[in-house]
């Protein structure tokens, strides 16, 4: 990883929405096959838990979405892995650490995703897209992300996911081979107060869980609009 890594996120997310906070956990050295079966029966407990209990409106999520320019029909990944829960089968196993990021999300949620960082350019951006950033989605050939719409770049302008956290690249997906992966859990409250004490515990916690699972190192960090950068170690 490079030393002047840096992840921002822009104060046009900020400015509109003061009480978001993003945790985020860069796992490094790990082993992405270790610990499935474990982790499978984790991630199948917190689907069956989560389809026990009320679902998520998304209603703050649907509006934050609204404020930033987000279509009407977005869908909170929260509320998406949450339905994918209640039906039949519930949520499938996709390998030890996105399992593990599920059962975290469905536990506290909240959106989340993992990225394979050997696929990532230098320092992360969420920010508008100036419309000449390449997605590659899944079995298609990539294309420029629309003008303003809110997306996570790299530094070379490649989309790490679009519509703020709704679609991943295909390239950034964690696979078994992966060593190096950030993985970020989104957090909001309504008005001025930043979520930070929680992501700040929820990051803590997923980091002694995924190191329990798949080993390896965790640096732990929370951007807010009072921290909108952090730096990673090498």
């Amino acid at each position: 990883m490079s030393p002047a890594r840096h992840e921002r996120i822009d104060m046009a997310v900020f400015g509109p929405l003061p009480g978001f906070a993003r945790a985020a956990v860069r796992l490094r050295g790990i082993d992405a096959t270790r610990g499935a079966a474990p982790a499978a029966a984790l991630c199948r407990r917190a689907a069956a838990a989560a389809a026990a209990a009320p679902p998520p409106t998304g209603a703050l999520w649907a509006a934050a979405y609204e404020v930033v320019g987000l279509p009407a029909d977005t869908l909170p990944p929260h509320v998406a892995l949450d339905a994918w829960a209640r039906a039949p089968g519930g949520v499938p196993t996709q390998g030890p650490l996105l399992d593990l990021v599920h059962a975290t999300a469905l536990r506290h949620g909240v959106p989340a995703a993992a990225y394979d960082l050997a696929a990532v350019t230098g320092d992360l951006w969420l920010r508008p897209a100036r419309g000449v950033e390449l997605f590659a989605p899944p079995g298609a050939a990539p294309d420029a992300a629309p003008i303003n719409e809110l997306i996570l770049a790299d530094g070379a302008d490649r989309v790490m996911a679009r519509a703020w956290h709704g679609a991943q690249s295909a390239d950034t997906r964690v696979g078994p081979g992966a060593t190096e992966v950030l993985v970020h859990f989104d957090l909001l409250a309504e008005g001025e107060e930043a979520p930070a004490e929680a992501a700040a515990a929820l990051a803590a916690s997923f980091a002694q869980l995924a190191t329990g699972f798949v080993g390896g190192a965790a640096d732990v960090r929370v951007l807010t609009r009072a921290a909108p950068q952090a730096a990673w170690p090498a």
